[in-house]
């Protein structure tokens, strides 16, 4: 019984101690200043890219894959980018595949 209220108090603890709590600093997506992918794990890179000087209009289907299956494709649009040549986007290789294949399929 003693360590049943030990394992009941610790609980309580660990709840009130994050009470209060400023929330992090870092995306969730981030650990330790490192960028990861939600979808497939993998580390982003950075690329300079030319912002695409139209502003596109993805159709709901494509749109909804690109949030489940491919989110960080690093696209960049002049719309967004109004003052600047290039930019630095962060991209996931996998998502970029995951792409072409979802566009070749479909």
């Amino acid at each position: 019984m003693k360590r049943f209220n030990l394992l009941v108090l610790l609980g309580l603890l660990i709840l009130l101690s994050s009470c209060g709590e400023s929330p992090p600093t870092e995306r969730e997506d981030h650990f330790m200043g490192i960028a990861f992918c939600e979808v497939h794990g993998d580390e982003l890179l950075e690329e300079t890219v030319l912002p695409a000087p139209l502003t596109v209009e993805f159709e709901i289907e494509y749109q909804d894959a690109m949030e489940a299956l491919f989110p960080n494709l690093g696209l960049a649009f002049a719309i967004d980018y109004p003052d600047q040549d290039s930019v630095v986007v962060e991209y996931c290789p996998a998502c970029r595949e995951a792409n072409r294949l979802w566009l070749k399929e479909h």
